[in-house]
């Protein structure tokens, strides 16, 4: 009857407004991203162009450095080594018996070309280290030319030329009488080391050996001096570096920006803990949006800038019966190797699908002036949906896997830390804590990359879901150990792949980033439990670093540091670690990476639709 169609007709247009509402809001809390994006874009901008303002000032010094370098060679050639230039400065006549002869001192003083000089460079950041032979060089230049070239190539100092230093002089002190020896440093980073030599040098031993570890130091004159002792090592003021401060439990060590707790963020009874960053960009769009409605899909080639899949909403009967010109808006989801862009567009029911296209692709932000004027052609609708879901899948992320690598007290190298067998019951707690133990043989969850048919990678590791992600630890001591490999390469093949790690320590020694030569890891959560806390509930300190620049992920630790196993503390490492590692794929290296990946797996798609069009 009339006034059932009445009550009807009142109930769809309630649901459409509401529907409308609901877009505007989606559409609002776009435009609302789009202005944080650019906001964002602008920082990173300013950012980039402070970088390019180093990197000139670095290349300015690095040109004095090299002129500085050939005006020594220079002198070098020019004057006799065994002039009264090269030879210590005068001192009075020796008197006390056993003190080190002239004739050793002008030794010292004379043979420094002839001298074996082993230069071990230990670079910042994460390069690996360079080990510089001059023993076989037979002159100075030789040894000065290699560095040079070194040097030029930004092998020993990359963009960060400016930690390179100018000349300076090893210094061999024997009591009173002191040598000066050329040297030449490459970089900030290197430790200059006196040696005050024992009485009882032999004559016929040059020696002039330059190690940053004072146990190498002594390892190799032990071996080299048939009777000689280093009786004292000194660092010389002049050229001390102060040693690295810790920041809560991480070493403040260049390239890395450390989080330690700050007592100006929320606390974490008020921390958004279970808020991720980038959820719009861990979301099936088409899948969602567009497989289950009508649709029309596009495919073409931007040439450099790769495979181009272009997906537009229809609209259906019902909407064009309700709305008029350009009131009804619609989906449009724009594919390319750099993002995935969704947009929406006035529908002019009038229009064609072509201009319905180039509305989508004038409406972008990311790829506009790529794809202005680009020629796309329409897929057939009998494999569009099935292919283009397929690739959404393939690139969806589908869980996380973190590693933990667990260090006992007093251990500071990255061998020794890995080749712990067994954990502690502090790391066993812990671990109870953020999962549940599962047996890999038969597991059918997510897998993280570990052996789940014959146990090749451990028998068993920690699981855990959060937010709806599966996460999956890579645990140290939980992977197979291999007594003859001092570098346990099977262990560092799973954890030095993980973009986050957690290091969970025993001891109070602060951990230092750059001990991990991986170029994957780039977060490091650093946890101890905090023995110091009275208390039956346990309590763990945690401070986390950050490699590259990416910033620091939410939400932020609140200060001190030392928070109780809660519910609460536990979301807040997972939601961290998470959108740390979601902030790592904005680094250079991932993106280039990611770009790659994503333009292959389009370009097989490309492939397969071009193949069943004929």
């Amino acid at each position: 009857n009339t006034e059932a169609e009445q009550r009807y007709q009142s109930a769809k247009d309630a649901m459409t407004r509401y529907m409308l509402d609901v877009e505007d809001w989606k559409r609002e809390s776009s435009e609302r991203f789009k202005l944080f994006m650019n906001k964002k874009e602008s920082e990173i901008s300013k950012l980039r162009n402070s970088v390019i303002s180093t990197i000139q000032q670095d290349d300015n010094q690095l040109e004095t450095l090299k002129q500085s370098i050939e005006n020594y060679i220079k002198q070098a050639q020019e004057e006799d080594v065994t002039s009264e230039t090269f030879k210590p400065p005068a001192t009075p006549k020796l008197e006390q018996p056993g003190d080190i002869s002239a004739r050793e001192s002008t030794v010292l003083t004379n043979n420094w070309t002839k001298a074996k000089k082993l230069f071990k460079v230990l670079l910042p950041y994460d390069l690996p280290p360079v080990l510089l032979d001059y023993r076989e060089q037979s002159t100075l230049r030789e040894a000065l030319d290699e560095i040079k070239q070194l040097v030029q190539q930004k092998k020993v100092a990359q963009i960060h030329a400016g930690n390179l230093h100018e000349f300076s002089f090893f210094h061999a002190e024997g009591n009173d009488r002191t040598s000066v020896i050329p040297l030449s440093s490459t970089i900030g980073s290197l430790r200059y080391t006196s040696v005050r030599l024992s009485k009882t040098t032999p004559e016929d031993k040059d020696i002039m050996l330059v190690k940053n570890s004072v146990n190498e130091l002594l390892a190799s004159l032990q071996k080299d001096l048939d009777r000689g002792v280093v009786s004292d090592l000194l660092l010389p003021a002049s050229h001390s570096q102060p040693p690295p401060k810790p920041v809560g439990l991480v070493v403040d060590c260049p390239g890395f920006e450390v989080e330690a707790g700050d007592p100006k963020n929320l606390p974490i009874s008020e921390a958004p803990v279970r808020a991720l960053m980038d959820i719009d960009k861990n979301t099936p769009y088409y899948s969602h949006y567009f497989a289950s409605r009508q649709h029309t899909n596009f495919y073409g080639d931007a040439g450099k800038a790769g495979p181009v899949l272009v997906s537009l909403e229809l609209p259906t009967r019902e909407q064009k019966d309700l709305f008029h010109n350009n009131d009804l808006q619609l989906r449009a989801l724009v594919r390319t190797k750099y993002d995935d862009e969704w947009v929406f567009i006035p529908a002019d029911i009038k229009s064609s699908k072509r201009k319905a296209l180039q509305k989508a692709i004038e409406a972008g932000s990311n790829y506009r002036d790529k794809l202005v004027g680009l020629k796309l052609k329409e897929i057939n609708s009998s494999v569009g949906p099935t292919l283009l879901s397929t690739l959404e899948d393939r690139l969806q992320t589908k869980g996380y896997k973190f590693g933990v690598l667990y260090v006992k007290e007093g251990q500071v190298e990255e061998n020794a830390m890995y080749q712990n067998v067994d954990g502690s019951a502090d790391l066993d707690e812990f671990l109870k804590f953020m999962g549940t133990t599962i047996k890999l043989k038969g597991w059918d969850g997510y897998r993280g990359g570990l052996d789940t048919k014959s146990d090749t990678t451990g028998t068993q590791t920690i699981f855990t879901k959060h937010l709806g992600w599966p996460i999956i630890f890579h645990i140290s001591t939980m992977l197979p150990f291999y007594p003859n490999d001092t570098q346990q390469l099977e262990r560092k093949r799973h954890l030095g792949n993980d973009v986050c790690v957690v290091v969970f320590k025993d001891g109070p020694e602060p951990f230092l980033p750059s001990t991990s030569k991986s170029e994957f890891n780039h977060v490091f959560a650093v946890i101890c439990k905090d023995h110091t806390v009275q208390s039956e509930t346990t309590h763990y300190k945690i401070s986390f670093a950050y490699k590259g620049g990416i910033g620091m992920a939410d939400p932020l630790l609140p200060g001190p540091a030392s928070f109780p196993a809660t519910q609460a503390l536990r979301e807040l490492i997972l939601t961290k670690l998470i959108n740390a590692e979601r902030r790592a794929m904005y680094a250079p290296g991932f993106v280039t990476k990611m770009q790659k990946t994503k333009e292959l797996q389009m370009m097989a798609i490309v492939d397969q639709i071009r193949q069943a069009s004929g």
